[in-house]
């Protein structure tokens, strides 16, 4: 499945030799608190940059699989109980954007969490754009979470939002999330 083009994986591997992509460790807690909630075992990193969130959930004993097509290329296999998204889906080109959601529902069993910034970047591609490629409100972005997720919880803040979605219906061999672990999130997606 394409879900990057050549060129601009080009740039994502020369923007990822400094300091870009390594925020993800920032989501800690909310990461830690969905797998108390919905009892995650395995966390697939969707745009994992530098991967460091990973070395925060080792002490945890969750089970950390990096993907980033710059910096991780090695495709994710199987199912993982969540998939983060944290500070990525802004930088996917739009062309492929349904191949990406296409790609993280086929790897998530249960639980997807994604920080999306709303904002322009403080970093520029070499051809001058923006970072943030891929820039809209949460009204926007609200279909890619409709379409096989549910429940859920979002929050809207300024610059970004975080969501917190669940797949619908599972994949072969797992069960339904259980109604009380969704109540948990406390909300429903508007």
């Amino acid at each position: 499945m394409k879900t990057i083009s050549p060129d601009y994986l080009a740039e994502q591997r020369r923007l990822h030799e400094a300091s870009y992509g390594s925020s993800a460790h920032y989501w800690l807690g909310h990461v830690l608190e969905l797998c108390d909630i919905f009892g995650i075992k395995s966390v697939l990193d969707y745009g994992a940059g530098k991967g460091t969130l990973g070395k925060y959930l080792k002490p945890f004993g969750v089970h950390y699989t990096p993907f980033d097509p710059a910096t991780f290329p090695t495709r994710p296999s199987g199912f993982y109980d969540m998939t983060v998204c944290l500070d990525v889906l802004e930088h996917i080109e739009e062309d492929y954007l349904d191949a990406v959601f296409t790609d993280i529902r086929d790897h998530t069993a249960k639980v997807f969490f994604a920080n999306v910034a709303t904002r322009p970047s403080s970093k520029t591609l070499s051809d001058g754009r923006n970072a943030h490629i891929c820039l809209h409100d949460y009204e926007w972005w609200r279909p890619y979470f409709k379409n096989g997720w549910t429940g859920g919880r979002v929050r809207q803040q300024q610059g970004a939002f975080d969501i917190v979605v669940i797949r619908t219906p599972p994949p072969a061999g797992y069960r339904p999330v259980p109604r009380e672990q969704i109540d948990r999130l406390r909300g429903n997606l508007p």
